[in-house]
């Protein structure tokens, strides 16, 4: 669905404006895009407020917005899916996230969890052990001061569940707050400070 659809019946010329305008926009960067669209949603917005005051103009804008931002992750999450591969992925989450890192840091962290010849692959062929090592490599160069992991030894072989051992251990040591979701309760017990389990749909403390 088309959000702005929402706006129809204020000023059908304007909105049709806009929804052609986005639609060439499509392919410019992002910051760009969001330029032309504040630009045009500017003069949409006041002619709302007019029409039905700045209460319900701003919930409606919010609840398009809202529904524009679900539908743009969703493309983001399809073209990602499709295309990039874990170089590409990688650079591309770590510069979203504020904290971009030299392409040389990124070889050498794939490298070192065993990614680096599959590096310009699409990550979309990658089995589960290797999207969990894919992980391990994000996790490795991410700036964090906690992490959530689900069922981290999940797929792994032999040389990734040491990898992922290594790594909780140190990331441990260096007193970083982690969140492990496991089956496995002697895991839990191996990396876990503090134990919580789920029965029934009650939390119990081990």
């Amino acid at each position: 669905m088309n959000p702005l659809r929402l706006f129809w019946g204020w000023k059908p010329r304007k909105i049709e404006c806009f929804r052609a305008t986005n639609q060439s926009v499509k392919q410019l960067p992002i910051l760009e895009k969001r330029k032309i669209q504040a630009e045009v949603l500017g003069p949409v917005f006041r002619e709302m407020v007019e029409q039905v005051g700045s209460e319900k103009a701003a919930s409606i804008l919010k609840e398009a917005i809202r529904k524009a931002a679900i539908e743009e992750g969703k493309h983001f999450r399809e073209k990602a899916d499709a295309s990039l591969s874990a170089m590409e992925n990688l650079s591309l989450t770590l510069q979203l996230r504020g904290t971009p890192v030299l392409e040389k840091e990124i070889i050498k962290a794939l490298d070192q969890y065993g990614l680096l010849q599959q590096k310009d692959d699409p990550i979309t062929i990658y089995s589960q052990g290797m999207l969990q090592r894919l992980k391990l490599t994000y996790a490795k160069l991410a700036q964090w001061s906690l992490l959530l992991m689900d069922e981290p030894f999940s797929g792994l072989d032999d040389d990734g569940t040491a990898q992922m051992h290594t790594a909780l251990i140190q990331w441990k040591s260096e007193g970083k707050a982690m969140c492990l979701v496991l089956h496995d309760e002697a895991i839990a017990t191996k990396y876990g400070d503090r134990i919580f389990r789920l029965k029934n749909g009650e939390i119990q403390t081990v």
